[in-house]
């Protein structure tokens, strides 16, 4: 019997803010960056005192956070945020900040509040402000352009899930890893994107799988999870789906 458009195989007992995945490995090259000054500085002195009436109790008046909160500054930054759309902050940020408050501020205040962190990151500021237009499309990536997503991403990759000798299940022809903040699986315009992704050329370990679905080897899936880089990367599975067409070969 061949499988439906869409089925889902496996999906984890994971819990997670949804954010639309906003995020291509296509595109990203398109895109403008946090490298080409996408705040004033007058905005970042604006978000300052906004930063430490609502955020410097948790993420501390250096952006080191305090206790066990997130830093929002060095490399802490770039692993939750690096290789990903600022929009995707910004939603974050402004659904879910201040921890006690969430959604509390203005969107103004939470524009400023993410051009001060930019500006303690390093980044250039320019002549234009930072606007709740403009934001999804500006990419957050190294000074050299963009690259990998970080070890320990919750990721998306479209690929063949096949068996190898050993028993072992695998994805092969994994497309580039995408960041996510949905474990669950995509849906409606992101899953259309999933769908019209090509197939790439490496093999991923699969950890996790907590059945054998010999009968959809050979199928092309999306597959999200968190990342482990290695000598074979792998995924953390927390959902598979079916896209509904046998791989080529």
């Amino acid at each position: 019997m061949r499988p439906p458009t869409t089925a889902v195989l496996f999906v984890a007992g994971l819990t997670c803010a949804l954010v639309p995945t906003l995020a291509l490995a296509q595109t990203r090259t398109a895109r403008p960056s946090v490298w080409d000054g996408v705040y004033t500085s007058e905005q970042a002195g604006r978000g300052k005192p906004a930063y430490d009436a609502a955020c410097s109790a948790c993420h501390g008046a250096d952006l080191k956070g305090v206790r066990d909160n997130r830093p929002l500054v060095g490399d802490r930054f770039w692993q939750d945020w690096g290789e990903d759309s600022l929009g995707t902050m910004f939603s974050v940020v402004r659904r879910t900040m201040p921890r006690n408050a969430p959604a509390s501020l203005t969107e103004q205040s939470y524009l400023d509040i993410v051009a001060f962190v930019l500006q303690q990151n390093g980044y250039p500021y320019g002549t234009g402000e930072l606007t709740a237009t403009a934001i999804n499309d500006i990419w957050i990536m190294r000074k050299e352009g963009p690259g990998p997503v970080p070890n320990f991403s919750m990721v998306w990759v479209v690929a063949c899930l096949e068996q190898e000798p050993d028993k072992a299940w695998v994805l092969a022809r994994t497309s580039e890893p995408v960041k996510t903040r949905n474990p669950a699986p995509s849906e409606g315009a992101d899953l259309d994107r999933v769908k019209a992704t090509a197939l790439g050329a490496d093999t991923f370990g699969l950890l996790d799988l907590p059945s054998k679905p010999a009968a959809h080897a050979g199928q092309m899936v999306e597959a999200k999870g968190l990342l482990i880089r290695g000598p074979r990367n792998k995924l953390n599975l927390t959902s598979l789906q079916l896209l509904g067409s046998a791989c080529s070969q």
